[in-house]
């Protein structure tokens, strides 16, 4: 159960601890219980437990996505792909992850069309033979070798600059 929650609901039940949820059943077996004890409800008399909605990946799930299809960091097979999808107003975005334990920087330059990068950098120098993953609706995203791109990520503090 979430710390400190029987302090705040007395009559909470116990519950996993690292979930999240928008909603409180009470332990009712049905609803027509649950409308002739309402009162009971009210005077913590019935215990209450988290509802039917935990969402207890939920953040997990949003940061994925955000990573993963706007910022366009991902693994393909034996290759790492950037495949960013940004507004132009995001120009200079800059990320900081860890790829493989090495700290990353990622800073976005964001001056075309906000996705198919036609440059990568990692430490300053640029990826010569650009490769691109196939996408049936636009140019796709840059495909490096991951053994190649952990091979540049050779710095305390490492930085990678793709441009849109």
């Amino acid at each position: 159960m979430p710390i400190g929650i029987e302090e705040v609901v007395p009559s909470a039940l116990r519950r996993q601890s690292n979930a999240y949820f928008s909603s409180s059943d009470a332990a009712f077996s049905d609803r027509y219980e649950a409308s002739e004890n309402f009162d009971r409800l009210r005077e913590s008399q019935v215990g209450v437990k988290a509802g039917w909605r935990i969402y207890s990946s939920g953040p997990g799930m949003y940061i994925a996505q955000l990573i993963l299809n706007v910022l366009g960091l991902r693994e393909h097979f034996s290759d790492v792909l950037l495949d960013p999808v940004l507004p132009r107003e995001l120009d200079g975005l800059t990320f900081e992850f860890e790829y493989e334990g090495r700290p990353v920087l990622y800073t976005y330059h964001v001056t075309a069309q906000g996705y198919s990068p036609h440059r990568v950098a990692v430490n300053g120098t640029d990826i010569e033979e650009i490769r691109y993953s196939e996408n049936p609706y636009r140019t796709g995203g840059v495909l490096i070798s991951k053994a190649d791109f952990i091979g540049r990520l050779d710095r305390g503090h490492n930085r990678v600059e793709i441009s849109v």
